[in-house]
């Protein structure tokens, strides 16, 4: 991408992270009880960092493993604004690993995948010491987190798609997600008809274009762009989480569409007033967004027995 989009780019990423920072205090953790691990290193880069939330308490003999994966719109974003979800997910009995990873324009598609296998892979390596059961695994994440969620679950059904991603993934034949929840996901560069601000900011940072790639349809319609063209019926079930009110609903729209062509099982809860907007719902903003986020505990409860 040319200089001026990189460091435009960087100025809006930072001052969206920065709005979130602002927003962390008034959604604290509340970690009591648990085992808290904030920041720990997973690679080399100062932005392979996660965090970890678990009960110590739970009477599971093998805890399931909740990946989560912030959104940002793949320029920004920040792990501690969703802690109180991941501590939440932890008091039902889970291993949650908030993930971060190296957004856009420092690095482009996919190397954040293979930031996130990178992490996947590190708290797998442990699976024996830490007491943690691989056979249930739910990979969760919001808008663009949603994005590499989905794009994650699809990669474990179709392995070809590690070599074709450049993902270095030590793990491939053994890995397998059982569960994936969905909220308010942006699922490519069908997001740019949603007419949001920054959207084409977005594209070119996140896929590394220039403004007159949006012009070629060879490069608009790049297969390996969305995730949602490689979903097949063997997609692990999935909680979908909608917002009557998100800004990129069309990307939500799009996955619906895709799991019910492929009668992929999925449950789906459209969230109203507040929690309505586009990835609030992770916040415990108001009795929807709380609803909404008992209704994924449950479908997944049901999913981790099936």
């Amino acid at each position: 991408m040319k200089k001026f989009d990189y460091y435009y780019v960087k100025a809006v990423g930072n001052m969206l992270s920065a709005t979130e920072y602002l927003l962390k205090a008034f959604v604290p953790t509340k970690s009591r009880g648990l085992v808290k691990q904030l920041n720990v290193s997973y690679g080399d880069n100062k932005s392979h960092k996660l965090d970890i939330f678990y009960d110590p308490n739970s009477n599971t003999e093998k805890r399931p493993i909740f990946f989560y994966i912030h959104g940002g719109g793949f320029i920004s974003g920040t792990r501690e604004l969703r802690r109180r979800y991941c501590t939440l997910m932890a008091r039902q009995g889970y291993y949650v690993v908030n993930v971060g990873y190296r957004l856009a324009p420092e690095t482009h598609f996919p190397n954040q995948l293979n930031d996130v296998f990178k992490a996947i892979e590190w708290v797998l390596n442990k699976k024996e010491e830490l007491g943690l059961d691989d056979k249930k695994i739910v990979i969760a994440g919001e808008s663009a987190g949603a994005y590499f969620a989905s794009y994650i679950a699809a990669i474990t059904k179709d392995k070809s798609l590690y070599a074709q991603n450049n993902i270095d993934f030590q793990l491939k034949n053994e890995f397998e997600v059982k569960a994936t929840v969905l909220i308010n996901g942006a699922y490519g560069i069908e997001i740019l008809k949603s007419k949001v601000p920054f959207c084409k900011s977005y594209m070119k940072a996140f896929f590394d274009l220039k403004n007159e790639d949006f012009k070629k349809e060879e490069i608009l319609k790049k297969k390996i762009f969305s995730p949602l063209n490689y979903i097949k019926n063997d997609f692990p079930q999935t909680v979908v989480i909608r917002g009557k009110y998100d800004i990129f609903d069309i990307g939500t729209k799009s996955l619906l569409e895709t799991l019910d062509n492929e009668k992929v099982k999925y449950s789906l809860y459209t969230t109203k007033g507040i929690a309505g907007l586009h990835a609030f719902s992770i916040i415990p903003i108001s009795k929807d967004a709380v609803s909404a986020q008992y209704f994924t505990i449950k479908k997944l409860e049901k999913y981790l027995q099936e």
